[in-house]
């Protein structure tokens, strides 16, 4: 009886080893999928350098030429510099069209907007003192974070004079900045209205800096998935199958930006109050095969469980060896998912790959438990495994809870079936 018992025990113990050796592969497959999805990322970063990559919009705002206290060699002199104002109101309004490009195996979200900025400008309230001359050098400026994807400028106007722009001298922060000289005989110590309208692409993500006192922004796209990032959400928005409309509102109570800043643009404080909207693709399949990999030891671990529950209810005996082999099919199924869903999409090539597995093993255990009817059973308990595995897989918020809930279901299966084995007797054949 003692040698029965030890069989048993040696028994469990090889399978615990061999689960362990089968980390390896899955370690393995692991590297791979990162190694695709870094692949990803560097097509998306050349995608975006071909269309236009994630864009901020900053401005418009005023530049006037000032003269600016310096320390220089323990003295102070004066030097020419820029004064920034911001508007008093700024209103983004848009229409963003979204597709997806792709670059041998990967795509990418890409869009081209169709963006109108109006405001205006109260420079009495702002700039108490305006300099002498300054109306006839004051420009109106904005800048984008990347302007290769500015495809039109459909209209830029100040007091209802039409502006014609050119690349500044001026760097805020890396980003490229457009700037238009102010006609002489606009009266700048009166409010005076603004018109900004043009047409830029980008990828991923489309953001807005709210300058003005009083900032609002409507946005609409027929994208389905959106994400709004940024320092503001948006107060009212509505997403379905057809797209998105979003609003933002923001005051300048709301951020630390001043209405003026001196020599130095405050482009960092308006970088950290942008908002916007990200074009999200749900889970790809790399991340999708990555979810899925996380819970191989575990689904190798319950079918090695389910095969000894036939030996000890079937009183049937499998060497180590073949549980090597049904290991080894388990571990390649995550190879095969990978490689076939960077062709088919995640959804078929898991449902091809999984029944795949669960032919070739149920196959296999036909053989192996001298039954086709047992072979049929550990078949459709490996397509159970799968089957569960793709819900936690496909559900990102309660994939934790029906995991737990899964694994105690499985114990208490476990306890149920075996209330009745004599443990002392389990390696007899």
């Amino acid at each position: 009886m003692q040698n029965v018992m030890r069989s048993a025990t040696i028994k469990l113990f090889l399978l615990a080893v061999l689960s362990l050796l089968l980390l390896i592969p899955l370690l393995m497959i692991s590297g791979v999928v990162r190694e695709r999805m870094a692949l990803k990322g560097s097509t998306e970063a050349e995608i975006a350098a071909r269309h236009g990559g994630e864009q901020l919009l900053l401005g418009p705002f005023l530049v006037l030429p000032r003269q600016c206290k310096v320390a220089l060699k323990s003295r102070f002199v004066w030097q020419p510099c820029d004064e920034f104002i911001l508007p008093e109101t700024q209103a983004f309004s848009g229409q963003v069209a979204t597709s997806v490009k792709k670059l041998g195996l990967y795509e990418a979200p890409v869009y081209e907007a169709a963006l109108t900025v109006n405001g205006t400008f109260d420079l009495a309230r702002t700039a108490s003192l305006l300099p002498a001359g300054v109306e006839n050098s004051a420009r109106l400026a904005f800048a984008l974070s990347d302007p290769r994807g500015i495809r039109a400028l459909r209209s830029v106007q100040f007091g209802g004079r039409d502006l014609a722009l050119s690349p500044s001298a001026l760097l805020l922060d890396g980003m490229a900045v457009l700037e238009a000289k102010i006609p002489p005989d606009v009266a700048l110590n009166e409010p005076q209205k603004y018109t900004l309208a043009l047409t830029v692409a980008g990828s991923r993500q489309l953001n807005l800096a709210p300058l003005g006192r009083i900032t609002t922004a409507a946005l609409s796209s027929t994208w389905a998935d959106p994400g709004f990032s940024g320092a503001f959400l948006p107060l009212e928005k509505t997403i379905s199958a057809k797209g998105f409309r979003a609003r933002w509102q923001v005051l300048e109570l709301n951020r630390r930006i001043a209405q003026r800043a001196l020599a130095v643009f405050p482009s960092n404080e308006a970088r950290a109050s942008a908002f916007g909207v990200e074009f999200i693709v749900l889970a790809s399949s790399y991340q999708q095969s990555e979810r899925a990999l996380k819970y191989g030891f575990l689904f190798i671990v319950l079918t090695f469980a389910g095969y000894f529950l036939f030996e000890v209810l079937a009183k049937i005996r499998l060497h180590p060896v073949q549980y090597g082999l049904i290991g080894a099919a388990l571990a390649v199924f995550y190879l095969l998912l990978l490689a076939a869903a960077e062709v088919l999409g995640f959804a078929l090539a898991y449902l091809l790959a999984a029944g795949a597995l669960a032919l070739l093993v149920g196959a296999y255990s036909a053989a192996i438990l001298q039954s086709a009817r047992r072979g049929l059973g550990a078949g459709a308990m490996l397509a159970a495994i799968y089957a569960l595995l793709y819900v936690l897989v496909a559900s990102e918020r309660h994939a934790l809870l029906l995991g737990a809930m899964v694994l105690l279901a499985v114990i208490a299966a476990t306890m149920y079936l075996t209330r009745r084995v004599d443990w002392y007797g389990a390696g007899e054949p």
